[in-house]
């Protein structure tokens, strides 16, 4: 299983928020216009469909993994500390080498299925515990 940052973002229900602008956006072989942010960035993208989500923009500014399209929406400025980087690298490490075992039961007649929250999550619950916050201020 591959645990990205945004992923642990969501989990926490913290993002991070530094700031946000609104727009008319337009992303094209990677760079995002009008250019408002700096190489290293974290910007969480909303109002965009397929686009939407968190990226960290490579040293050159650019999102080079990211489809092309435009939008009018919000883009917010995100600043993750480095501390919870570092954890969400750990955890992403731990869920690369562990199976996560979400399934606790299935039945076939009348179909049941029941889950438990990602392996991850459980491990890691007490290290998370100081960046979660009630609501998020990023939907995704």
């Amino acid at each position: 299983m591959i645990v990205t940052v945004s992923d642990v973002m969501r989990r926490v229900r913290n993002h991070f928020v530094t700031g946000f602008s609104d727009g008319q956006w337009v992303l094209s072989g990677g760079i995002l216009s009008p250019a408002a942010f700096s190489p290293g960035d974290w910007i969480a993208i909303t109002q965009a469909g397929a686009l939407c989500g968190v990226y960290q923009l490579d040293e050159r500014g650019m999102l080079p993994d990211c489809a092309d399209g435009q939008w009018d929406g919000r883009i917010w400025l995100l600043s993750p500390p480095a501390d919870f980087l570092r954890l969400c690298r750990e955890i992403a490490q731990w869920a690369a080498k562990h199976e996560d075992p979400t399934l606790v039961s299935e039945r076939f007649g009348q179909y049941s299925r029941s889950q438990s929250s990602p392996a991850w999550e459980r491990v890691f619950a007490a290290a998370l515990a100081p960046y979660t916050r009630m609501y998020t201020e990023v939907t995704l």
